[in-house]
């Protein structure tokens, strides 16, 4: 086995004294050479490091098609680094033999697999991943670690500075670096992952860096829709990264050439927040934001957004997350980081954070991007777009910036350009009839407020007036964004209610953008439930999650097929891995790894399964002498509910609302109904025979 170069140590660090080790973290037959090293400029002490040098040739050369599964084919010449935590060591051993087992599996050379064990925990894995990623040996990185949550908030700290470290890692050295770090509840969670009941994460870590990393031509480059088209393409350079058979380049085409302003994916960064403090969606983000609330059975609420800025050319997105947000950024680094948005591209998770200067943590939106300017304003982009993250609906964001640009505004909202039941809480914009804003009606619990613009009256001498609802979406010129934040209104706090209504009355040019799709803002428990069963009524209602040419695009999964023994399934969707036995099945959204008993009867209801599969494993509920598993027992009838992940149904429940109760809150017990559904907690127990 060869040791490190002297020009890849210097890349390592600037501080560097290697010596021999004694100790093994693989097995004997796998051991590597160890060294270790320590670097003042980190911040983080001595960091040790085990490697093992496991060559290259040509590259790898693939299919430019538009869908998130692949296989792997080709091998030859790939090369990986690995970068583990030796803390939870007994989680951390397994995850990185099934993560160096995949790769020989695939037909990856031995010298061609480096291994570096970094001797603290997760949390400072980012600092080596982005040094190894900058050495340019590298297709992709795997950085393996567990974190298991304790009687403090240490877990989330660590949890959320492990997935923004490994996130920014790759970012900042331009090659994948593969979030494989497990955050779990309890140390049974973690091993089941492990190697466990629930497969091997470290393996499915591996096989994501060989099926992402791709090698690509500078002068090939495409916009995200001409891709579609494309067949196949010869790459000869590692400049961006992808999932399986996505491969997107930066582009210098519009779709939509608007005047001399550069493209979209140059020229704007998409600013997405996870939620509010105060959910509407509770007891379903009782331990999540909104925006990592599963969709569609294989789908989170933050993915449309997410997947509206590929779709629409915008390949800077920025995620500020702050209340519950561990979920989020998981998903959010693991579904993104390794996903083709060109050279200049990324998906990057900012987690709320204290400073000498800022003790407290994010006060509102306007707040959290103050506090973030300094980052957003790295790239030179023209305008920022700001978007709730928890919202579904599809949009193309070309269409808003080349309205924003040709009117010349400072700012554009987007507005709803039809009437709905119950007013979204934005804001009502009064428009004139091109569109430009005359007022912004704000609701108050104290009492209402209109803003009228500063601007002279002669902008505003037509009477064709009406009213729009506001989706809470700005897009916002870069030098006007520092202005509101920093001179005019330094202070506040809220920005669609405060600063938005405050560049009114200053007299900046506001636009509005007429929307006419589809737009949900999960406004409540109801809303979601019927977005969800909208999903599998047809493609011409609520959110067409089958439009081809705007893909919706979330984390690969390496779940099997599900299984379906005499079942009845009508009307319904079904995700990967569920395990069907004999039951009947209607109108009903079913998440991934579902599993459903023999003569259960579920109907119109949204099921989002389990995070884990449960063979014989079961856990004893409070009362004496029940065990159930989790899933749905046998001969249990469900009807218009939410069954939220992990919880575990006994046998012969009943969960009907058959006194047909509105409201009732008996989280107690494991479920509350809120407009009539039911709705069953994460990891609730039914026990058996129960009727809700």
């Amino acid at each position: 086995m060869d040791f490190l170069s002297a020009s890849t140590k210097a890349l390592i660090s600037n501080s560097v004294l290697f010596h021999h080790q004694n100790r093994s973290f693989l097995p004997s037959h796998q051991k590597p050479t160890q060294l270790s090293f320590s670097s003042s400029s980190t911040g983080f002490g001595t960091i040790s490091i085990a490697f093992e040098r496991k060559g290259r040739s040509s590259l790898v050369e693939t299919t430019a098609i538009r869908h998130l599964e692949g296989s792997v084919t080709r091998t030859e010449g790939l090369r990986f680094a690995v970068v583990v935590a030796r803390f939870n060591e007994i989680i951390t051993r397994p995850l990185l033999e099934g993560a160096v087992a995949t790769f020989k599996k695939y037909s990856v050379k031995e010298e061609d697999i480096d291994v570096g064990c970094v001797g603290s925990g997760s949390f400072e894995m980012g600092i080596v991943a982005e040094r190894l990623g900058k050495s340019g040996k590298y297709n992709a990185v795997v950085c393996i670690g567990a974190v298991v949550r304790g009687d403090t908030t240490h877990y989330d700290a660590v949890a959320n500075s492990a997935a923004s470290g490994v996130l920014s890692a790759g970012l900042k050295s331009g090659v994948p670096c593969i979030f494989g770090v497990l955050t779990c509840e309890d140390m049974e969670q973690a091993i089941n992952r492990a190697g466990g009941k629930s497969g091997n994460k470290g393996a499915e870590a591996a096989m994501t860096a060989l099926s992402g990393p791709t090698p690509v031509n500078p002068q090939a480059k495409f916009s995200i829709p001409e891709l579609a088209h494309s067949s196949r393409k010869h790459l000869t350079t590692l400049s961006s990264f992808s999932l399986p058979s996505l491969f997107i380049s930066n582009s210098q085409q519009h779709q939509h050439p608007i005047s001399s302003f550069s493209p979209v994916n140059q020229s704007v960064a998409a600013i997405v927040f996870g939620d509010g403090s105060e959910s509407r969606l509770y007891p379903l983000t009782k331990r999540r934001s909104e925006g990592a609330i599963p969709l569609g059975a294989k789908y989170k609420i933050v993915d449309a957004v997410i997947s509206n800025c590929i779709n629409s050319n915008i390949n800077k997105i920025y995620a500020l997350t702050q209340y519950n947000s561990t979920y989020l950024n998981s998903h959010l680094s693991r579904a993104y980081s390794g996903l083709g948005l060109g050279k200049d591209g990324f998906v990057e998770v900012i987690a709320a954070y204290q400073s000498l200067e800022d003790q407290g943590w994010f006060q509102g939106t306007a707040d959290a991007i103050r506090r973030c300017l300094w980052v957003l304003e790295e790239h030179q982009v023209s305008e920022f777009l700001v978007l709730p993250g928890h919202h579904l609906y599809r949009m193309d964001y070309q269409k808003l910036v080349e309205v924003h640009r040709r009117s010349q505004a400072d700012i554009t909202i987007a507005a709803l350009n039809s009437k709905r039941d119950q007013d979204p809480g934005f804001g009502t914009l009064k428009v004139n009839s091109l569109n430009e804003v005359a007022e912004f009606h704000v609701k108050s619990e104290r009492e209402p407020m209109i803003v009228p613009s500063a601007q002279s009256s002669q902008a505003f001498n037509d009477n064709a007036y009406r009213k729009l609802s506001s989706m809470g979406i700005y897009l916002v010129n870069r030098e006007i964004m520092t202005k509101l934040l920093n001179e005019y209104f330094p202070q506040e706090n809220e920005f669609g209610t405060k600063v938005i209504p405050g560049a009114i009355s200053i007299g900046m040019k506001v636009q509005a953008y007429a929307f006419d799709g589809y737009w949900e803002d999960m406004s409540s428990i109801a809303a979601f439930y019927q977005a969800n069963m909208e999903c599998i009524k047809g493609l011409n209602m609520g959110y067409n999650f089958y439009n081809k040419d705007a893909p919706l695009y979330t984390m690969p999964r390496y779940l099997p097929p599900s299984t379906i023994i005499d079942a009845a399934i009508t009307d319904s969707v079904v995700g990967d891995g569920c395990i069907l036995n004999r039951c009947k099945i209607k109108g009903t959204v079913v998440g991934m790894r579902t599993t459903i008993g023999e003569k259960a009867i579920i109907e119109d209801s949204v099921i989002m399964g389990s995070d884990i599969y449960q063979k014989d494993y079961i856990q004893r509920s409070s009362k004496e002498g029940m065990a159930i598993p989790i899933g749905i027992g046998d001969e249990t009838h469900i009807k218009k509910a939410i069954i939220d992940k992990n919880a575990r149904i006994g046998r012969n429940v009943m969960i009907i609302n058959k006194d047909n109760v509105q409201e009732s809150n008996r989280e107690a017990n494991g479920y509350i109904i809120s407009g009539g559904i039911v709705v069953v907690l994460e990891s609730a127990v039914i026990p058996d025979g129960s009727i809700l």
